[in-house]
């Protein structure tokens, strides 16, 4: 309380009502509520919390090699149009990861065009 009044014979009230909302923002911002992530829309129609498996062997960006019979959880996709970048985000073995895929010819656009091709819901 004593600081306070010390305040208030410092600052205006104007000042005072400044500082206060600062302090609101690093007070709310402590504990922030988790973000729902990845909801840039489903651009490979997969349904979201259910499992797939690689029917078929493809290469990701990263040049990983998906092999066939590798499982996981669909979390989500992130699109980035100025560099046609895809983001698949999937759970395996209860870590979150993010494969990158780019939307060129040159690249992965077969795979993400005809996914469906690539992996089933098992």
């Amino acid at each position: 309380m004593q600081k306070l009044k010390y305040f208030r014979k410092l600052y205006s009230t104007k000042h005072l009502n400044f500082l206060q909302k600062i302090a609101n923002v690093f007070i709310r911002n402590r504990r922030p509520e988790p973000v729902r992530q990845h909801s840039f829309g489903n651009i490979l129609n997969l349904e979201q919390g259910n499992r797939y498996r690689v029917i078929k062997e493809f290469v990701d960006y990263d040049k990983d090699v998906h092999p066939i019979g590798d499982t996981w959880i669909y979390v989500g996709t992130a699109f980035l149009p100025y560099e046609d970048g895809l983001s698949l985000f999937v759970e395996k073995d209860g870590q979150q990861i993010m494969y990158r895929l780019q939307w060129r010819k040159e690249e992965q656009a077969d795979i993400i065009d005809n996914f469906k091709e690539f992996v089933e819901r098992c």
